[in-house]
């Protein structure tokens, strides 16, 4: 059976405030910093022309901000979607989210270490290895497209350190 999304785009949350005491790390929020990185990658994407069909995000706090940030900016031409799941989910949880849809392009907003696992198999370990240098940063953004054999990584964004 063919796949339908052909263009997927994995968005890690911006970086997010330690829990306060008491707060569950569901609700944890973007920090000054985070914004700063939401806004970069919804101006980056905005400025490549990167427009998925529809965004699915994790329901936790920072993904939901992350993906408004996102959304903001590239206005109506991308639906929204939460979807409670990804918060806990795995890597078998995210590939079955992007294997159900029938969009030619979607983007996930998610978690660490799940976000990271599936850049892996998805891109490969040389473009991984080539592209991360010990981790899948906060509001980092890989975009792959779909290859005759799997998938092919076209792009990888990461905010400036100095945000």
């Amino acid at each position: 059976m063919p796949h339908d999304v052909t263009r997927l785009y994995l968005l890690r949350h911006a970086h997010a405030g330690f829990a306060e005491t008491g707060q569950r790390d569901f609700d944890r929020r973007l920090d000054a910093k985070g914004e700063r990185e939401a806004r970069f990658m919804a101006e980056t994407m905005a400025r490549e022309g990167w427009t998925p069909e529809v965004l699915v995000s994790s329901s936790a706090t920072r993904c939901r901000q992350t993906s408004a940030a996102v959304l903001e900016r590239l206005g109506d031409g991308t639906a929204a979607e939460i979807d409670g799941t990804l918060y806990e989910g795995s890597l078998q949880t995210y590939l079955g989210i992007v294997n159900a849809r029938r969009e030619q392009s979607m983007m996930l907003v998610g978690h660490n270490p799940v976000i990271e696992e599936m850049f892996w198999q998805l891109a490969g370990e040389a473009a991984a290895r080539d592209h991360l240098h010990s981790f899948y940063p906060t509001a980092g953004l890989a975009v792959l497209d779909r290859a005759e054999n799997g998938w092919r990584l076209t792009a990888m964004v990461s905010p400036p350190g100095d945000l």
